[in-house]
């Protein structure tokens, strides 16, 4: 893969699978501007360097986000917040001009662990899905956010729009595979289609009617599969986010959709990941990967003392729901917009004033690494992790023992795991 893989939407259009508001760049500006407040300002406390320039100096913060623009600009967003930096924009360069910069590692999508299925190439995953969305508990709730006739006639109108689009690309494919037929170069070479990934599934859109480039197989003289046939309709949560977008940001909703729709269509779209949640194998092919990273790099950090102070995972929703679901603590409730999921690191020894912290800490020995994990300021119980402290009492996890956790809950040979079990095309 290449080492500075473009952005997924770097050419689509600007409200394509959504984008950074304004209000989100604020949101996460208010982050950073926490993080200062815990970091670098709290008496006694030296974790981060004070000034931007120092800390790219002494590589104290690393950044990675994944490949899309909303998941980058919120990175900046928030070392803005952190570091002061006011004259730059969100998609410039992320810092003002003449002063040091952060870099923001962005890998290839097959490569990323912050995506739950990266490129949808976990066919073993997708079992599980299907088969966990077929059981009664989320059939009831979709069935109840599709009795509403306000719901129901939304999706109608996603659905109608995704066919006509859908029809409109294969009309092109068609198009241009006749051209290649006859001699011509294909004019779309798009690599997420050579890997047969549908970039347009589960895309739905309650705004205007999104135009995207039409990935084909001209070069090969095929029409892509997922051209071949209609989409299917819309999940309750590819209806649920745009609304949800909409209420956050105080616009109108569609016609006769009330706030009390928004919050039953939710919980929909919140049964589906609770079960999904609460499957062990599913947990760890969404999460495992992800929570792997986590630890080993606690892991390096404690064995030759790393000079990175500060590491920021900048994903999505579905990042967290995956993370705390392989963690077994997630709750149920989906993310709010700008949740974060803070993993500490406390380590034996140093000075200051005595904390509840010291009595975990001096259990353990020599190392004496410990580990808690906190969503949105909250300490989480983790079941997987031997020993924790009640989280009223701090919640600290011996960092073998979280480590521990995480070897058992990731497939470690993750294509091995991700082979489907069916006989039956997916």
């Amino acid at each position: 893969h290449p080492p500075n893989p473009t952005l997924l939407d770097a050419k689509r259009e600007a409200a394509w699978h959504g984008q950074l508001t304004t209000k989100g760049v604020e949101q996460m500006r208010d982050t950073g501007r926490a993080l200062r407040a815990w970091l670098v300002e709290r008496g006694g406390i030296d974790i981060l360097p004070p000034t931007l320039e120092e800390a790219v100096a002494t590589d104290a913060v690393k950044i990675r986000s994944t490949s899309t623009r909303r998941t980058v600009q919120s990175a900046q967003a928030m070392m803005q917040g952190l570091y002061g930096v006011r004259n730059a924009t969100p998609g410039a360069s992320g810092v003002a001009p003449g002063r040091e910069s952060l870099r923001i590692e962005v890998r290839d999508r097959m490569d990323e662990s912050m995506f739950p299925n990266p490129g949808m190439s976990c066919k073993r995953q997708i079992e599980l899905m299907k088969s966990l969305d077929g059981d009664e508990v989320v059939k009831a709730a979709e069935q109840a956010a599709w009795g509403r006739k306000t719901l129901a006639a939304v999706r109608d109108r996603v659905h109608a729009r995704n066919v006509d689009k859908r029809r409109r690309q294969r009309e092109e494919a068609l198009r241009e595979l006749r051209a290649v037929k006859e001699g011509a170069k294909p004019l779309v070479d798009s690599s997420e289609e050579s890997r047969g990934v549908d970039s347009t599934a589960g895309e739905s859109t309650v705004g205007e009617q999104q135009v995207e480039p039409v990935p084909t197989s001209a070069a090969r003289g095929e029409l892509p599969a997922h051209l071949e046939r209609d989409p299917r309709p819309p999940s309750c949560t590819s209806v649920w986010e745009p609304l949800q977008a909409r209420a956050n940001h105080g616009l109108a909703l569609p016609e006769g959709v009330t706030g009390a729709d928004v919050a039953l269509i939710r919980r929909a779209a919140e049964v589906r990941y609770i079960n999904r949640a609460t499957n062990a194998e599913g947990a760890g092919l969404t999460g495992g990967r992800l929570l792997r990273e986590l630890a080993d790099e606690l892991a390096a950090f404690a064995l030759n003392g790393s000079r990175t102070r500060l590491s920021v995972y900048s994903g999505h929703d579905s990042t967290i729901i995956a993370l705390l679901a392989v963690l077994g603590a997630f709750q149920g409730e989906w993310p709010p917009v700008a949740s974060t999921v803070v993993v500490e690191t406390w380590r034996v020894g140093g000075s200051g004033r005595l904390h509840w912290s010291s009595r975990a800490l001096g259990r353990v020995g020599e190392g004496g690494e410990m580990v808690r994990v906190l969503f949105n300021g909250k300490v989480l119980p983790l079941p997987g992790c031997a020993g924790q402290d009640p989280t009223h009492r701090g919640g600290l996890c011996a960092l073998d023992k979280f480590v521990a956790m995480a070897d058992e809950r990731d497939p470690r040979d993750y294509k091995a795991a991700c082979k489907p079990r069916s006989k039956s095309k997916l």
